[in-house]
This record gives structure tokens, sequence and C-alpha cells, in this order.
């Protein structure tokens, strides 16, 4: 079976994040109480094209993010 993806975007005041995330879905365990533990790895950074609530959540076309050397080094 392929691996399931899922975005995440930090959630500001304002919902106007345009970066998030994406998430390789490892494993889901089912908690008697209803809840559920999902463990999840982090594969890329994407930049929101367009979005849309669909059935209460939010969907949206997005696009890879190469983040500059930069950030990542300090200089």
């Amino acid at each position: 079976m392929p691996p399931k993806n899922t975005g995440s975007l930090l959630d500001d005041a304002g919902g106007n994040n345009d970066y998030g995330t994406m998430l390789e879905i490892r494993s889901v365990q089912m908690l008697a109480d209803g809840r559920s533990m999902v463990e999840t790895w982090g594969t890329y950074r994407f930049r929101i094209l367009e979005r849309e609530v669909l059935d209460g959540y939010m969907v949206g076309r997005v696009e890879r993010y190469l983040v500059p050397l930069r950030h990542l080094t300090g200089n």
C-alpha cells in the first residue's frame, strides 16, 4: 500500500499562513476512547497556491517550496 500523505499548517490568528509541511503518515493507532495516535514524518515544505473548505476541511492546491540555504545556515 502506498504511503498516505497529509499537509500541516501552523495555525495563525488570521488563517493566512501560506506555507506548510507535507507529512507522510507512518502509523495510526486507535485508542479505546475513540481518539487516535498518528505517527508522521515530514517529507517536504509546500506553498499554498489555492485553498477552500470542503466538508469542513481545508483543502487546496500546493507546490513544493525549496527553503533557501541562507535560512538553514543562518547566513
